[in-house]
């Protein structure tokens, strides 16, 4: 396994990173990265003048107007515009990401104002959006294949929950373990799945609450994942995730984060994950990320700091 963090392609993060311990890192983009033509050079530039390896591309999570970009979009022109830019996120990781399988991450749809929909509703649309994502992932897999093979496209499980403008919504993906089963089932070459354990502790927090009645713990859903798997996000959580100071969470030196923090890297070293960790935390400050450094420093002092690169 090899522990990396988690930038921009900006210098003064770049370099903050490099300070506070990793060398490799997942890169971070929004809407706006590929507005301009240049960053893929810019960044590549950047990477090899501070000694340091992108390994993987986190895809845009919202477009110009704060909807998600996902795959299984059930409205046609936002699908077409989501697909655009996961192509392009595809090509930045083909040209800045110098190992052998690039990773590019993607959000599953399954996005909804719990409100709006009964029981009968959701599972209908449910239906139609795996059969959308199932066309998606095929139609990305030929696209990978055709232009630039060695990469990996990664489709990440949600948190259960989120709090946006007044209102909960809720997401299908996150809160099972149908992710990995769709990935199974399509049997696609570049596919694969990301495991983000914040997002998968939220819903193990939920079963806590003896709604599910289900009481999974994130050993399970590390186990249920382990095949499927080509990234993990590392980050803690409080409660359900549901609003950004609860989200991506650093483990401290507490007893209770170092044991879920021991829990997930034993678990993985039992499956036989040999692959990349994100550590996605929360910053306040993304020049100065003192909460990837309180985690860096969680992860030496329980044993594990063979892994962070």
């Amino acid at each position: 396994m090899m522990i990396g963090g988690k930038s921009k392609l900006e210098f003064n993060q770049l370099m903050d990173r490099k300070q506070k311990g990793v060398d490799s890192i997942e890169v971070y983009t929004d809407i706006k990265t590929f507005m301009v033509p240049t960053n893929s050079n810019d960044g590549l530039k950047l990477l090899n003048e501070l000694d340091m390896t992108a390994y993987a591309v986190h895809a845009p999570m919202r477009n110009e107007e704060n909807w998600h970009i996902s795959v299984g979009n059930l409205t046609s022109n936002e699908r077409a515009r989501n697909l655009n830019i996961i192509k392009q996120s595809i090509e930045m990781a083909h040209h800045v990401c110098k190992v052998d399988n690039p990773i590019v991450i993607i959000h599953a749809g399954g996005h909804y104002e719990l409100e709006l929909y009964s029981k009968f509703d959701l599972i209908n649309r449910r239906t139609k959006e795996i059969d959308m994502l199932k066309k998606d992932l095929q139609y990305l897999n030929n696209y990978i294949i055709s232009k630039y093979p060695s990469v990996i496209l990664g489709i990440e499980n949600h948190c259960i929950f989120t709090y946006e403008n007044g209102k909960v919504y809720g997401f299908n993906y996150g809160k099972d373990f149908d992710l990995p089963e769709v990935i199974r089932s399509l049997k696609l070459s570049n596919i694969k799945a990301v495991l983000d354990i914040c997002h998968a502790q939220s819903v193990c927090n939920y079963d806590k609450l003896d709604v599910t009645k289900k009481n999974r713990k994130i050993e399970d859903f590390i186990r249920a994942y382990s095949d499927t798997l080509c990234l993990i996000h590392l980050a803690n959580v409080k409660d359900f995730g549901e609003i950004e100071e609860k989200h991506g969470t650093p483990f401290h030196e507490t007893p209770n984060d170092i044991d879920r923090l021991k829990k997930v890297i034993k678990t993985l070293e039992e499956t036989g994950y040999k692959g990349r960790i994100t550590l996605e935390i929360l910053e306040k400050d993304h020049t100065n990320a003192l909460n990837l450094k309180t985690t860096i420093n969680t992860i030496k002092n329980i044993g594990y700091e063979k892994y962070i690169y």
